[in-house]
Formats: C-alpha cells, structure tokens, sequence
C-alpha cells in the first residue's frame, strides 16, 4: 500500500449509503469495499443504512463486513422520494422524522469528525441541518445518474444544489460526471476519484459456476432500462445470424427480466443467450472469470464495479461509450468503446472478438494491467483519507484562529 495519510486513527467515519442492505448495485459494493478497508486501517468505520426487515447485519450478495465495521440502522423511507401522493408522504414523513431524531441522538453520543455520503439522496437535508450542532465535516459523492434525474425534475435539481452548497468537498466517480457538475452548477470543489478494487481478493472470491460453457460473452447487471439489455439481446441475435457461435450468460435479474426473456424466446435463440438469474457476488465472479469478453449496453453509468471486476480477472470489455467506461476502458486496447446508438458498431466489436481468441486475451492483459496502475482499492482508499486530513486539517486551524 501507499505511504498511509497523517488522518488520526482515532478519527471517527460515518459511511452513509441508506440502500446498503436493500440492493446489490456497485454503488453498495465500492461501499463495502471502503467500509472493510477503512476498518482493516483502524479506523473507527460506522455504516449508515436504512433498515430493513428483518434486521440484517450484512448484504447477502457481497459478505460479511469486518466485524469492527458499527452499523447504524434507521427508518430512512425518505418521504420526498415517495410518489403515493399525500397519503403516503404524510406518514412517511413522520417517520422519518422520528428516524432523524434517533439520529440525531446517536452523533451526539459519537461525535463524528467525517461523515461521507455515498449518492446524493434527500438525506442531505438531515445531513446540512445535524451538521450545524456538531460541526463534522460532510463529503459527498456523486455516483451515477443524479444529474441525469436532476436534468427531468426541478426537485432534484435543487437537492443536488443543496448537496454542493453544504458539502464541504464532493467527489465524483469519474471524469464526465465531474465535468457536468463543475459546467452546470459552477462547483469549484468537486474531485475525481474513481471506485478501487483489489485484484487478488477478487480472483481469490471468484467461484466457478459448474453449469457453464467457458470462453464465453457475459452480462452481470440488473434488467432496467438504464442496461437496455433488450438492444444486447437484438445485437446478439444479429452476431448470430452473421456466425457467432459463442453463448452469451446474463446474469441478474430486475424489473425486466420477463420482458428479456420473452424477447430471447420471440428470436428463437434461448439456446444461445442464457439466463443465469441473480447470483451471489462470489458466483458473479466465477462466471466472469470463465467468460471471454464482458458486455454493457448501457445508456449512462458512473463507474461500474463490475467493469473493474472483468479487468481484475482479465477480461476485455465491449462498452457503451458512456461515464467512467470512457475511463477505464482504453479503446483498442484494453476493449471497445461505441457510441450508444451505434448498434451497428457493438456487433462488428464483437465479431471480431468472438473469432480472434488471441487479441481477446491481449486485450484483458493490459486491462489488468491498467487497473493496477489507476484503480487500485489501496490507491484509491488513500486518495479518501488525504481528502479528509486536508478537511481535519482545515477545521483544525479554523479552531485555533478562533481561540487566538
């Protein structure tokens, strides 16, 4: 690892990501991810989560936490995010109401120096207001699709401007979204680190899925139109009719996994194209590690963990050209990149690398060889805690100049 930051490690983190427990996406891996790491440092990690029922002390898709990991679980339903009109918001209101005074009660008795948003929900209202009493520092990262709702609704507009208003530093998870954010909302304080992962650690969790063909093409992600895996399918069937004979697996599933289904089976290619439905992070792994080549359709992103993940195994990658992929994904040589309505272009990408094993492999090497370069969790852990030593130092000197 890098030289460790001068944070002290007696300094308490406060992680909010409120879905932890409830969803299986990357955003909540690269939070499982940090809250393992920053734990294995010394740090005093607490995770913020909403609860659920029953109660869960872990996410059955990625593992346990490190047991010195402190979880805090709170009705966090937040009302704003309710469209049941006002006989839902009214009651959710009072819960979370109810909620946000629990919480309160719990960072007075803690005392947090950091607490750090993952994804910009209406939380930081409750975050803004607590952080006038207890003076912690707030950091915010934006992750995927906020300003993408932001540009539909007037509502969240306002709440991503509250969030760069109150945040003491945002950080996005790559270069595009930063970009947006700093042109839109004239944000001088955003910066770029990208999620991290550890190379060895997913190779040691990968499991091999013994129902599969290997050297095969994989999909690893929810059936929502964001993925449009319908237009993967429709690519597929078209590879097909030009010669593929490689399988393509899908794994997930989601609100349109019947939609893709029935689509396989209009095409007469279930054979082909087959659905694994959702699996267990480890066994995600396995079948990526067996795979030739990962695909995405995918019409925006932040910084898909499961892009990561491929590269961490070797593996090229065929991408929509769209927020972080255009990062991580070095066209030509670690995979391609295609502008997202040019179906045209994803079926000849993928031809060629259905019927040239050898740049296949090439291409997954220097993608390995990339992520450990930039993306390395360790890298990546310490940009953070340079990030909020520079925050601590700060405070600390607005202290001293008070006092003096």
């Amino acid at each position: 690892m890098r030289k460790r930051s001068v944070l002290p490690p007696e300094t308490r983190l406060f992680i909010w990501n409120t879905n932890y427990f409830r969803r299986f996406g990357g955003a909540e891996r690269a939070v499982h991810n940090l809250l393992n790491r920053f734990c294995e440092l010394g740090f005093e990690t607490y995770l913020i989560a909403q609860q659920t029922v029953p109660s869960r002390q872990h996410n059955e898709f990625f593992g346990p936490l490190d047991q010195g990991v402190k979880i805090y679980q709170e009705d966090f339903v937040n009302p704003w995010d309710s469209s049941n009109g006002p006989l839902g918001f009214i009651p959710k209101l009072l819960r979370y109401l109810k909620a946000s005074f629990h919480f309160g009660a719990f960072i007075r008795g803690q005392r947090p120096q950091i607490i750090h948003l993952h994804y910009v929900s209406w939380d930081v209202l409750l975050l803004a207001f607590y952080k006038l009493f207890y003076r912690y520092r707030l950091v915010i990262t934006f992750r995927a699709g906020e300003d993408l709702i932001a540009r539909q609704r007037y509502l969240s507009r306002l709440k991503i401007r509250l969030a760069l208003r109150t945040a003491d530093h945002v950080t996005t998870i790559s270069n595009e979204l930063r970009e947006t954010i700093e042109t839109t909302y004239s944000s001088k304080k955003v910066l770029y680190i990208p999620n991290g992962i550890d190379v060895d650690q997913v190779v040691r969790s990968a499991q091999p899925h013994g129902g599969i063909e290997s050297d095969q093409f994989v999909f690893c992600g929810r059936m929502t139109h964001q993925k449009r895996v319908d237009l993967l399918v429709d690519a597929f069937n078209e590879c097909i009719k030009r010669g593929c004979r490689k399988k393509l697996y899908l794994v997930g599933d989601g609100e349109e996994l019947e939609d893709i289904r029935n689509r396989i089976h209009s095409y007469g290619i279930q054979y082909q194209i087959v659905l694994l439905g959702a699996l267990t992070h480890d066994q995600t792994l396995g079948v990526m590690s067996q795979s030739r080549c990962l695909l995405m359709s995918s019409a925006f992103e932040g910084l898909p963990q499961v892009a990561l993940e491929a590269m961490a195994l070797g593996k090229a990658i065929i991408s929509s050209d769209v927020g972080g992929l255009r990062d991580i994904v070095m066209h030509g040589k670690s995979g391609y990149l295609y502008p997202v309505n040019r179906q045209d272009l994803f079926c000849a990408h993928l031809m060629e690398l259905c019927q040239d094993d050898a740049k296949a492999q090439a291409f997954g090497r220097a993608g390995l060889a990339r992520l450990k370069a930039d993306y390395d969790l360790d890298r990546v852990v310490e940009q953070y805690l340079d990030l909020y030593q520079s925050l601590m130092a700060g405070s600390a000197a607005v202290s001293n100049r008070s006092l003096n």
